[in-house]
């Protein structure tokens, strides 16, 4: 728990960073529903679309793709 909660810090100190968003999107994304760590996901996933359509060239953006083509993630469809 206590990650959890330095991760909810983190992003409260760094709201509109998208490489700590991305993080805890990831992370979120993956962790099994029954532990209840997910109400982030359609906030995170806003940011990150902002980003990543802000920011086509980034490296961060490339990484993301990687990941979210991956996974076969909803995001994609808003990008």
């Amino acid at each position: 728990m206590k990650a959890k909660s330095n991760l909810r810090d983190l992003v409260s100190e760094n709201f509109e960073e998208a490489e700590i968003r991305f993080l805890r999107y990831s992370i979120q994304l993956n962790t099994p529903k029954f532990i209840g760590y997910s109400k982030n996901i359609d906030e995170d996933r806003l940011v990150l679309v902002n980003y990543i359509k802000a920011n086509r060239n980034s490296e961060l953006t490339n990484h993301m793709m990687i990941f979210l083509k991956d996974t076969k993630d909803v995001i994609l469809k808003a990008i």
